[in-house]
């Protein structure tokens, strides 16, 4: 079978979990013997917009279509792209695949959904996160709580802020449009930032406050996205609760598979031991990123309202270099000595991390999507502190495998860990109910192969 994923970024330069995800299902695929290639977005500054870089990983084909969003001058031009739709044409057109596996389209263009379909290709769509019903993708307002969406009424442009409106205003003046010509392209994002910067101040209050353009453009989104769903009939969800979201959208549930994600189980066959359990020190870690949706912030909070001497925190991840969150966090922190910021991991290494450490804590204020991290400190046999949101719940188990506390509820995280910390009988009670029910990559290829399988069998049936 010729397979064809198309995600919104590949490693090694892209290494978040969609990217990471689609790299191992590649090779996993490949590896059984078919014929697989990867279109993804690349964001690369240094290099023209629209290029396509053509590398390799492995036996797998990589198209790197290159879009660091220089170009982007309306808000519809973050989910649509015209140039994009040419480029996945010739690629499709080359590569002739059996099958195509939208992993992601964000940074490319959500329309190559409907494009594919118009071909008449068997397609499969995986919903990793709320991207086609939220423009910022957690589905959180801007006092970070849980949203219904704009197709509940509610208000994008408070979150979306003027980043689109002023870069309309730069693309009316003829000097802007001369200077990004002469430019070369690996400047252009700082030059960017810098006009951007310039207009913000001389525009004053003007530059902000929302317009019935901005509205409207809201609405044009949450109708093409619904409409570019529609046209696919085969989805694949991670967890029950993405289904329901999507469901709530306008997706029936009978076109969406909750298939759990695999996992590379290699580094866990010979993890270390644990750390022997002590009532001296007990270590609570935070792994994953630095950003607000993850809820770090409250973490610490709860950890400093709590005296005990004998707890330990420690946090494993990374944000983007120019988000301000990072050092909200180091402020927060103050001179705490038991919080200790052990900067970014690699996933070959979290065997040898949760070993060290004694409760997992997921403090999420968005509705996880899955949680990996959570399967992984099962598998390390650790009881795990977590909001009870999203799908956090299908796998913390509480009173089995973990504790569930109200998501932004920094009294109640606080509660939850000084009760675990002066309790060795109940972190280990926890420890012995853990029951990590984790398909591996491999066990998850299968059952992607036997979607695609039926996918293909559904294409072939007449049409009612």
């Amino acid at each position: 079978m010729k397979i064809l994923q198309v995600s919104n970024g590949f490693p090694p330069t892209a290494r978040a979990g969609v990217e990471q995800y689609t790299y191992q299902l590649a090779q996993s695929l490949q590896g059984r013997g078919h014929e697989v290639a990867v279109i993804c977005r690349e964001e690369d500054p240094r290099r023209p917009d629209y290029g396509v870089i053509q590398d390799r990983a492995g036996d797998v084909t990589v198209y790197r279509v290159v879009n660091s969003l220089l170009d982007v001058v309306a808000f519809d031009d973050y989910y649509r792209n015209a140039t994009i739709e040419q480029v996945f044409l010739k690629l499709v057109d080359r590569e002739q695949p059996d099958i195509v596996h939208f992993q992601h389209t964000i940074g490319l263009s959500v329309t190559l959904l409907g494009i594919t379909a118009r071909l008449g290709m068997p397609l499969v769509l995986s919903l990793h996160d709320y991207w086609y019903i939220c423009p910022t993708v957690q589905l959180l307002n801007t006092q970070m709580q849980i949203c219904p969406g704009a197709h509940h009424g509610a208000d994008c442009t408070a979150c979306l802020g003027q980043a689109d409106r002023l870069a309309r205003r730069l693309h009316r003046y003829p000097i802007y449009r001369r200077i990004k010509a002469a430019v070369p392209p690996r400047a252009w994002a700082r030059v960017q930032q810098a006009a951007l910067a310039a207009l913000s101040l001389a525009g004053g209050r003007r530059a902000t406050g929302t317009t019935g353009q901005d509205a409207a453009g809201v609405q044009r989104r949450v109708a093409t996205m619904q409409d570019m769903l529609s046209q696919c009939q085969n989805f694949i969800a991670p967890s029950a609760c993405v289904r329901d979201v999507y469901t709530d959208f306008g997706i029936p549930a009978g076109r969406i598979d909750v298939l759990p994600l695999g996992l590379d189980l290699g580094p866990w066959q010979n993890r270390p031991p644990a750390r022997a359990s002590s009532e001296d020190v007990v270590r609570f870690v935070y792994i994953g990123t630095l950003l607000p949706h993850k809820g770090v912030d409250i973490l610490i909070s709860a950890l400093r309202q709590v005296a005990a001497p004998n707890m330990r925190l420690s946090i494993y991840g990374y944000g983007r270099p120019d988000d301000p969150y990072q050092e909200v966090l180091r402020r927060l922190a103050g001179r705490d000595r038991r919080i200790c910021f052990m900067g970014s991991y690699d996933n070959q290494q979290l065997p040898v991390i949760l070993a060290n450490e004694d409760v997992l804590v997921i403090p999420s204020r968005w509705k996880e999507t899955y949680s990996l991290v959570a399967r992984e400190a099962m598998l390390a046999r650790k009881p795990i502190i977590a909001s009870e949101v999203g799908a956090l719940p299908e796998v913390v188990q509480a009173g089995q495998s973990g504790v569930l506390v109200p998501p932004g509820d920094v009294g109640a995280l606080a509660r939850a860990m000084a009760e675990l910390a002066d309790n060795p009988g109940q972190r280990q009670a926890l420890r012995d109910g853990a029951r990590p029910e984790v398909p591996s990559i491999a066990e998850h290829a299968d059952q992607v192969l036997a979607r695609y399988t039926a996918v293909q069998r559904m294409q072939l049936l007449p049409k009612a």
